[in-house]
């Protein structure tokens, strides 16, 4: 059996700068796409992709073959990161694929960064997302994010601000409430929720019992958790 690195090494990873500014015939096809990968990866989420794509600074497409198995959508504000999206089809998850593009994305602005103003090259980079998902969550414990889950800190002004930034392109006029970073009702989908019985568990209890209490699997809600970490250049190099 070929190890992950060997099955990674065997994709192709195509990176887009700023979608957005294409012509429309070459948009139409890159939201197709996205919109497949989405529909094999977890649900259809209907016009959602063509929102992503509008937002889009950086767009990593990853192929196998003739396929195009995955994504990773990021947008910029200012110099940091809206996370609009990663999605990869169902049977290969779990292998470090997004692990990989969004790497990709985020050394492309540390040297966009750099070059524009070199100093802010040792500020950390925030970057900033929704999810219902816990492990998505526990995939970013590292970078220092809130909600801070395991060591319940406050949030930073600066994370508050991401937070809204963030409700207010994906997710506009939803009630939420911004000391738990929680928005309500955000999925409207319901193909889209998670159950009690059905919502990826980590191993770690204390992030469970967080996801059970604020997304509310029980109820069948639709809440989302907003995510906001920090990166600095150690972590990508």
């Amino acid at each position: 059996m070929p190890g992950r690195n060997q099955e990674i090494e065997k994709l192709k990873f195509e990176f887009i700068f700023r979608p957005y500014d294409f012509e429309d015939k070459v948009k139409m096809r890159l939201i197709k796409i996205l919109k497949e990968i989405t529909s094999r990866a977890w649900a259809d989420f209907g016009e959602t992709p063509k929102v992503w794509l509008e937002n889009t600074e950086y767009l990593v497409l990853v192929r196998k073959g003739n396929d195009y198995i995955a994504f990773d959508a990021k947008g910029v504000l200012g110099n940091d990161f809206i996370f609009l999206s990663s999605m990869v089809w169902k049977e290969f998850q779990n292998k470090g694929i997004i692990k990989k593009a969004s790497r990709i994305s985020l050394k492309k602005h540390i040297v966009k960064t750099f070059f524009k103003n070199p100093l802010k090259i040792f500020k950390p980079l925030y970057f900033v997302f929704r999810t219902p998902n816990p492990i998505l969550y526990e995939s970013v414990v590292d970078f220092d994010p809130f909600p801070d889950i395991l060591n319940n800190r406050k949030s930073e002004e600066k994370e508050r601000e991401l937070a809204i930034k963030i409700i207010e392109l994906l997710s506009p006029g939803a009630k939420y409430d911004i000391e738990s970073f929680v928005i309500e009702k955000a999925l409207k989908n319901p193909d889209l929720f998670y159950s009690l019985e059905t919502y990826p568990r980590t191993k770690n209890d204390k992030i469970n019992d967080y996801f059970e209490k604020k997304i509310n699997y029980s109820n069948n809600e639709g809440n989302l958790l907003i995510v906001v970490g920090k990166i600095r250049l150690k972590d990508i190099i």
